[in-house]
């Protein structure tokens, strides 16, 4: 028999090589004696063994110019047509005003363009990198995609603890291509972080290992970054912001996801259906975000509990043990109580260490969380920001902004006043990028909430300028 394949994975087996590979018709797997690199396309001429996909390789060829591209077309066919995307049933309806829906609306394109991306890796075994930021946001966009494709072989999640793409994770991503067996570069997934310009530079290194790149990110972009990306996913695109945090996207993704012919409901099993369903809330919850949603008791205290898992590490931020704990609803209730008790205990400390200075008619609070925090300790310094945040907002009408400084890091939070008069985080902290270039590693957030990672040595002229900064906002 003779056929053309795509080759997507080979490995040696004693004295022969194995390759997997995907025809105009059908997916096969070739025995032959010698080394065929992934991605290229070639004419096999062998026998049937135990079926007609595995052939026993008599004589290959590498296919070059006009066939090797009729072949890529009669390929490409098949794999586009074996990539089946779910139409969710009804409207999206997580979010109750018909106009913030539209977002969602608009986006429908980006959701299912992002579903194929990811089947197709999945058809083709290509190894999925999916990163996620370290809070409740990114491990809710996470767990969507898990519950989604956790069936999958050559995926692996790894939780991201810094808000952009450093040059140490895009190194290790890279060796992650050495498995035991040789695939396509793998297919990079970027959950809630990576849309700045601090992750460009490891962009265009993975690029040069012939990675494929998808970010699903809710912060305000860099306005170049899908110069550097194949695909980003980002409510700023259609008229949105930071409201739609990435757990509402990438759940969106994950429902239109469909692996080996099975649907959501049929991959996993009906608790983790229920949970499936209700992530999206949980993330909207854990980011704060002002979208109108039901706010379900149940989903506030997933939402605090899953904050309080990865702030102290405790499952080694492996996204299948997160997922099993908070099915677990005894362990669940116990963890919740220590998380409120912790808060109490922070949130008295804090109060009496808080220092409160008027500028430019706007309440300022300071904090330093290098007294306060331990790493692998629940709160973190952006929940110690938070917490003073709710504890001095109550009442307060006048704009306030929170800072917790420290000598690397920095995070800001707005009260509502603020908000409504127009300040904003992101802004300000672009400013800052600007004025302390040389003292900024990465930063950026959303409008009311926002963190800055500095280098050691300038804390004082990070917290001077910023001060500064409030000083002249325009207002």
């Amino acid at each position: 028999m003779k056929i053309q394949i795509f080759v997507t994975s080979t490995r040696k087996v004693n004295k022969e090589y194995i390759l997997s590979g995907v025809g105009s018709t059908d997916k096969y797997i070739i025995r032959s004696k010698h080394y065929y690199k992934p991605g290229l396309y070639l004419e096999v001429i062998g026998k049937a063994r135990k079926s007609e996909s595995e052939i026993e390789a008599l004589l290959i060829r590498e296919l070059r110019g006009k066939e090797r591209k009729e072949a890529e077309d009669k390929i490409n066919r098949f794999i586009d047509n074996n990539l089946k995307i779910i139409k969710p049933k009804g409207k999206m309806d997580i979010i109750k005003d018909k106009d913030q829906s539209k977002i969602l609306e608009k986006l429908e394109l980006y959701f299912e363009n992002a579903a194929k991306m990811i089947t197709k890796a999945i058809f083709l075994d290509r190894p999925i990198i999916i990163r996620f930021h370290s809070d409740t946001d990114g491990l809710c966009s996470a767990l969507a995609l898990y519950f989604s494709i956790q069936k999958v072989r050559n995926v692996k999640l790894f939780e991201n603890r810094y808000p952009y793409y450093k040059e140490l994770e895009c190194k290790s991503d890279i060796q992650e291509k050495d498995l035991l067996a040789e695939y396509l570069s793998p297919l990079l997934v970027n959950l809630d972080f990576g849309a700045n310009e601090e992750s460009i530079e490891s962009y265009k290194e993975v690029k040069r290992n012939e990675f494929e790149i998808l970010v699903v990110d809710h912060h305000q972009p860099f306005k170049k970054i899908q110069e550097y990306i194949d695909l980003f996913v980002s409510p700023y695109l259609v008229g949105g912001n930071s409201e739609y945090c990435a757990g509402l996207l990438a759940f969106e993704i994950a429902r239109r996801i469909e692996v080996i012919g099975e649907v959501i409901g049929e991959v996993i099993g009906e608790s983790e259906k229920i949970l499936f369903y209700e992530l999206p809330k949980i993330a909207l919850i854990g980011d704060r975000s002002r979208l109108k949603f039901d706010k379900k008791d149940k989903n506030i205290k997933y939402a605090m509990v899953i904050d309080y898992l990865i702030s102290t590490s405790r499952f080694k931020n492996e996204v299948r043990s997160f997922a099993k704990a908070i099915r677990d609803k005894d362990f669940m209730e116990v963890t919740y109580l220590d998380a409120i008790d912790r808060i109490e205990d922070v949130r008295k400390r804090l109060t009496e260490k808080t220092k409160i200075k008027e500028i430019n008619n706007i309440k300022t609070l300071l904090f330093n969380t290098d007294k306060e925090f331990k790493q692998g300790e629940f709160p973190g310094r952006g929940e110690m920001a938070s917490i003073v945040s709710d504890k001095f907002s109550k009442n307060e009408k006048r704009p306030m902004i929170t800072i917790g400084h420290g000598k690397r890091s920095f995070n800001l939070r707005l009260n509502e006043a603020a908000l409504n008069i127009g300040i904003n985080c992101a802004e300000i902290i672009s400013k800052l990028k600007k004025t302390v270039p040389d003292g900024i590693i990465a930063g950026g957030g959303h409008p009311g909430a926002a963190s800055i990672r500095i280098k050691e040595g300038f804390h004082k002229i990070v917290l001077d300028q910023l001060l500064e900064e409030i000083k002249n906002l325009k207002i």
